[in-house]
């Protein structure tokens, strides 16, 4: 398991307000024939609409870095 929270907001991310309460999980587990089994977990987001924008941004962010790592280890 690893756990990320971001420490310094980079000057160009659009959700100022809403990245400081966010954490992010990881959790690596073994999966068949060698293979690991990854899961994100986005924690601390709110209701309003820049953590509902900040929501779907992340999402899309993991799912580019996921595969980036299923080719690089691959």
């Amino acid at each position: 398991m690893l756990t990320i929270q971001v420490a310094r907001t980079p000057s160009t991310l659009p959700f100022p307000n809403a990245v400081r309460s966010l954490w992010t999980v990881l959790y690596f587990a073994p999966a068949d024939r060698g293979c690991t089994h990854d899961r994100v977990v986005g924690m601390g987001f709110a209701d309003d609409a820049e953590s509902t924008e900040m929501r779907e941004f992340s999402k899309r962010g993991n799912d580019s870095t996921l595969q980036q790592w299923q080719k690089h280890f691959q």
